[in-house]
């Protein structure tokens, strides 16, 4: 498995926003994120495996640097994710909330239909999508 390091330093964070993680391989259940820049504006982020309370900091780490930046639009696609607690739905109101107050857009890519059904209420329903091609 390769595993991406969380960048720490603003060195780090610069090269790490400029060059896309290399694929990681993640077993099931396994938590992963991987960050791509499809464009010098948008930013997406590919959670995989459980979000959860285990595993929220390490998002919120690799999350938030970016809700700091300079990027319009950060997209975080949570289709492979297998399972979300509290805890996670409490990192995604926290990355809404700031992604609003700063009048950046903010995108959940999320995949199967139970994590989406998780999601359509309240505070998330504006930025939901099902897919990546609906975003584009």
């Amino acid at each position: 498995m390769t595993e991406v390091p969380v960048p720490r330093t603003p060195d780090q964070l610069s090269l790490a926003a400029a060059t896309p993680a290399p694929q990681a391989v993640v077993p099931p259940g396994r938590f992963g994120v991987r960050v791509v820049r499809p464009a010098p504006t948008a930013t997406v982020i590919e959670v995989t495996g459980e979000l959860d309370a285990a595993t929220v900091r390490h998002f919120l780490d690799v999350v938030e640097p970016r809700l700091a930046s300079v990027v319009r639009t950060l997209v975080v696609d949570l289709s492979a994710v297998t399972s979300l607690d509290s805890a996670g739905l409490r990192a995604l109101r926290r990355c809404v909330r700031r992604a609003a107050a700063t009048g950046q857009g903010f995108v959940l890519i999320t995949g199967p239909r139970r994590l989406f059904r998780a999601l359509e209420t309240g505070e998330f329903a504006y930025c939901l999508a099902r897919t990546a091609e609906t975003v584009a």
